[in-house]
């Protein structure tokens, strides 16, 4: 046999052998797109290790090549992605160590986001919407985890899964590359239960039960306690924070619900405080965690107070403690006059200054209480 015809051979042969690798399905899925709906996440740090073990084998079991991972969540600052690819010669082991590490990474929030009924239908629904559009050439996955608020409501749940029902007959599902959602939520009770079986019946995707169960499942007290919200501008010791805890028994009754607003990581958590766990070490060291306020974060929480005021019905009572020294005075104004009539403007508000014994008024401070005097804004003080 001549060298032409031995080189055509081997030609041929080197075709067949690509035609057959493209041909036949890899062993491995190229990509997987893993999209994390992130509920409210005042309980994921606790149970995040558990998330990540019931969750993580479902979509690294094939061995992907790449995985990219989307978060949707209520957090303003968390709005990070993920894309991250196997390396030349890497192990199965250290590949999924890899991948485990950056899930666990998206799950933990750097901002706790308490949300409410109508914001968990709408982030829900973010979801559907996304589903429907997903790209169906890799496979798939939703996870669901986070938990509903305590008082996610029959009214609520009704109306999610009227919203889901119409939603998936008005696109149109691919049968044969489905996405499939994993329910990975903490602590499933009756009406999240509904909308489990809403999403199963309408055959959105293929659904996955991963829940996290807790010992004992949550109430809603929200009825029972009193609502008041705390502008932070300093962290509280220990002994301080107990005469805070027991200067707010005091002034609100012995059941209170406070929502921690702090120019840092725990802005918008929420904390349950009882008369009789004043010495509660967990919400102790909250309040030694909060971020010292910086200049700007004057106008950025008192803006985010009053547009949140501005948004409840006017019959509803709103307590706001301010703690803290107000940062001393830098570049910029930090008030303008729309805050200032805003302010002004909402029914049934309450300001009161948390003034301790460790407390002294400092140059700000007296030029907040003379734009609420000029505004005929009206004030307590709490001693």
């Amino acid at each position: 046999m001549d060298k032409k015809k031995i080189t055509l051979l081997i030609v041929i042969f080197l075709i067949f052998i690509i035609g057959i690798y493209f041909i036949l399905p890899t062993p491995f899925p190229n990509k997987v797109t893993v999209v994390l709906t992130i509920l409210d996440n005042q309980y994921l740090n606790t149970y995040c290790e558990q998330v990540v073990e019931k969750t993580l084998d479902e979509f690294t079991k094939n061995i992907p090549l790449e995985v990219e991972f989307k978060v949707l969540s209520t957090s303003i600052l968390n709005k990070r992605n993920a894309i991250i690819k196997i390396k030349p010669g890497e192990s199965e082991i250290v590949w999924n160590n890899r991948i485990r590490n950056i899930f666990n990474e998206l799950l933990k929030d750097s901002v706790y986001t308490n949300i409410t009924n109508q914001s968990i239908n709408d982030l829900i629904m973010q979801t559907v919407h996304l589903i429907s559009e997903i790209d169906n050439k890799n496979k798939n996955y939703i996870i669901f985890t986070g938990s509903f608020p305590d008082c996610y409501d029959k009214i609520s749940t009704e109306l999610l899964k009227s919203q889901i029902t119409q939603k998936v007959k008005d696109i149109n599902i691919n049968s044969q590359n489905k996405s499939t959602i994993i329910w990975s939520v903490l602590d499933t009770r009756a009406n999240e239960e509904d909308i489990l079986v809403t999403i199963k019946n309408t055959r959105l995707a293929n659904v996955i039960d991963r829940r996290i169960i807790f010992e004992k499942s949550r109430d809603c007290i929200e009825e029972k306690r009193n609502n008041i919200y705390g502008i932070f501008f300093d962290k509280l010791s220990l002994e301080k924070a107990m005469d805070f805890i027991k200067k707010m028994h005091s002034q609100f009754g012995d059941n209170l619900k406070l929502t921690i607003w702090n120019d840092g990581a725990l802005n918008n958590k929420v904390i349950y405080l009882s008369n009789n766990d004043i010495l509660n070490k967990e919400n102790l060291e909250i309040f030694n965690q909060l971020e010292v306020g910086q200049w700007t974060s004057i106008g950025f929480l008192l803006k985010q107070s009053a547009n949140f005021f501005a948004q409840l019905d006017d019959s509803l009572s709103k307590n706001l403690v301010i703690i803290g020294n107000f940062p001393q005075e830098s570049k910029g104004n930090q008030l303008d006059p729309k805050t200032w009539d805003l302010i002004k403007k909402i029914q049934n508000l309450t300001i009161y200054f948390y003034r301790s014994n460790f407390l002294k008024l400092n140059s700000t401070d007296k030029e907040f209480l003379f734009g609420l005097n000029y505004h005929k804004i009206s004030y307590n003080e709490i001693r």
